[in-house]
């Protein structure tokens, strides 16, 4: 797909289309090969991956490999070089999930619910509901020569910037 999509930009000179264009793949994988997580919209260039996919659908373990994994194809580097990157990542996707839309930090707030049988029960639901499991994460990876940038947004109602106190600052 990337190799049709510059073949076509090459040949109208420019890198933008004047409409839609859709490209479709069919791969037939044995499925013990399978990898445990599919994204579930993915459009790549030579330099810039989208990944969407559903918080309903989302592994966010396996979804973590997937993207590390991604990344080592793409940048060279060999998977496990990229430790680091994974935990970072991990944690990221897991918040954007959680807090952002799953909307669970209020429970998380609450020591009765936290850590309890009650939030893993609010948690599913959510996360299999339409309201809060049919949200997006958008996962992008931007590559130039020297540079990965990497960044997941959700599709929650976020919060107030203003409401946090400075951390730099002693209360």
């Amino acid at each position: 797909i990337e190799h049709i999509i510059k073949d076509a930009t090459l040949f109208q000179q420019k890198d933008t289309f004047q409409d839609d264009v859709i490209v479709l793949t069919v791969n037939f994988l044995d499925e013990e090969k399978t990898p445990p997580t599919t994204m579930w919209n993915r459009f790549c260039t030579p330099d810039r991956c989208v990944f969407k996919i559903k918080t309903k659908h989302i592994n966010t373990d396996a979804a973590t490999q997937f993207v590390i994994e991604h990344i080592a194809e793409k940048s060279g580097i060999a998977p496990d070089e990229l430790r680091k990157l994974s935990i970072a990542f991990f944690e990221v996707l897991n918040n954007a999930v959680e807090h952002g839309n799953l909307e669970m930090t209020e429970f998380k707030k609450n020591p009765e619910c936290f850590d309890s049988e009650k939030y893993r029960k609010i948690y599913e639901n959510r996360k299999l509901s339409d309201k809060y499991g049919d949200r997006l994460i958008h996962i992008e990876c931007l590559y130039t020569v020297d540079e990965l940038r990497l960044s997941v947004e959700d599709e929650g109602n976020g919060f107030d910037s203003q409401a946090i106190c400075d951390p730099s600052c002693e209360s």
